[in-house]
């Protein structure tokens, strides 16, 4: 999970992916749409890497949760465009029992 900025308001990002659809090739080339239309691959505008955390299954909502962070390092593309972007990407690509959420606070 990260969260990003949207005027005064802190949004929360949370990508949940069955495992399947983990592998850091498969999300370093989901191609995102910019704002001008063009078609970048996700390595482009964020770093996707695995790290070391302690053991520790999170629930949210009584459900096994997975967080994802990132850092958005591209002005050309807004945090809430982004995330719509990745969304429609991901769609249908994961299986059903799989939710992803996106909010803020």
């Amino acid at each position: 999970m990260t969260s990003t900025w949207l005027g005064d308001q802190e949004v929360d990002i949370r990508l949940i992916l069955d495992k399947n659809f983990r592998a850091l090739k498969t999300l370093n080339t989901t191609k995102i749409y910019t704002l001008d239309g063009r078609h970048v691959p996700l390595s482009r505008l964020a770093t996707v890497e695995n790290i070391e955390a302690p053991r520790l299954i999170k629930h949210y909502d009584g459900e096994r949760e997975v967080t994802v962070t990132a850092q958005i390092s591209d002005d050309s593309v807004s945090p809430v465009e982004l995330s719509n972007q990745l969304l429609t990407q991901l769609d249908g690509q994961y299986a059903r029992n799989i939710s992803i959420n996106v909010g803020g606070s």
